[in-house]
């Protein structure tokens, strides 16, 4: 019987970088698929920050720039 693929130990390294849960890699193998889950630590992800709205004194007290003006020729 011929095999379209090579038989025997295979082995790959791939650098991953820093900002990963190391803890929590899992890998599953199902029909000769290999997949890796790899999830990005909490530290790493991206967080939201609420901006409060100044007061409207502050607006007040802050110089403005000129509003632009058209002309026409």
């Amino acid at each position: 019987m011929l095999s379209a693929r090579p038989t025997g130990a295979f082995e790959r390294r791939v650098s991953l970088g820093d900002g990963l849960d190391l803890d929590r890699i899992t890998a599953t193998s199902q029909d000769g698929v290999l997949t890796l889950t790899i999830p990005v630590a909490e530290k790493a992800k991206p967080r939201r920050i609420t901006i409060a709205p100044g007061s409207r004194s502050d607006a007040a007290e802050r110089p403005t720039a000129p509003t632009p003006t058209l002309t026409s020729s």
